[in-house]
């Protein structure tokens, strides 16, 4: 601002006055910079926040009825029912619900039953096969198919999705995962 005022007094020595566009390109010119940084700051407080939000939305454990847990006793992961439930009041629409409630991010759609194999079809694969890790799309793999095992009759459940680095499609069953 004391620039500003400073080049204004040097023009009026000059005999600025007639130049009337040349003053108010001055004037204008001569705004608070401070702003523009605020704003910049907001702006990548935002986008961070935004990241903070995206990364934990993608697990929501609310309603889990298995979970791929690290267990710091035995040091590895470790498979787990994390709450009782009746079997009995399961249905392949409600555990299809309850792992889109958990992942929102991955949503699965239910294709078909055929003898003792559910068929899943997961659109938006990028988040499951690229930006969850190895052990987040494990975690995902590993808690859907329990999940979907616990119907009466159901040992297998058939993925289809685009291959990524961190997840293959297939037809997985809880031996798939050995437990030690």
């Amino acid at each position: 601002m004391y620039q500003c005022i400073y080049t204004y007094g040097y023009l009026q020595q000059l005999n600025m006055k007639k130049y009337p566009i040349f003053l108010l390109f001055l004037i204008l010119s001569c705004k608070n910079t401070n702003e523009k940084k605020d704003w910049i700051k907001t702006s990548e407080k935002i986008t961070a926040e935004e990241k903070n939000q995206e990364n934990t939305n993608i697990y929501n454990s609310e309603e889990a009825l298995w979970e791929y847990q690290f267990d710091k006793e035995i040091s590895d992961f470790k498979i787990n029912k994390v709450r009782e439930f009746n079997p009995d009041t399961l249905s392949i629409q409600k555990i299809t619900n309850i792992i889109n409630l958990n992942w929102p991010k991955v949503q699965v759609k239910y294709v078909q039953r055929i003898n003792d194999t559910i068929f899943l079809k997961i659109p938006n694969s990028k988040i499951l096969t690229q930006q969850m890790g190895t052990t987040g799309a494990e975690q995902f793999l590993i808690s859907t198919t329990f999940s979907f095992t616990e119907l009466d009759g159901v040992n297998y459940v058939s993925y289809e999705f685009e291959t990524g680095d961190h997840a293959s499609p297939g037809i997985y069953g809880r031996e798939s995962w050995a437990q030690n």
